[in-house]
């Protein structure tokens, strides 16, 4: 890989909350990847970061069962979260 990925997943644990979500979130902006997904199996959400024209995330956006998510690099590619989500065992 040369240069920063297009999108990156990474799926929480809770143990890496604040790193996934603080820490990995300012370097992947600093360093320019452009789409960030944070996936959060306990609260069965996803949290999408895409990178403004500015080269920084202005936000982020939640989506949940049943939102069908495609990353804006890869409009092939469509991730139904209703289906992740439903292989998981509830929250307790």
């Amino acid at each position: 890989c040369v240069g920063a990925p297009d999108w990156i997943i990474e799926i929480l644990s809770p143990t890496s909350v604040r790193n996934d979500q603080i820490v990995k979130r300012r370097l992947y902006e600093s360093s320019g990847v452009r789409e960030y997904w944070v996936v959060d199996p306990v609260g069965q959400i996803v949290h999408v970061s895409v990178m403004g024209a500015d080269g920084r995330y202005p936000g982020t956006e939640i989506y949940g069962a049943p939102d069908i998510l495609t990353p804006k690099d890869f409009p092939e590619i469509s991730i139904d979260l209703g289906q992740v989500f439903a292989v998981l065992e509830p929250p307790t």
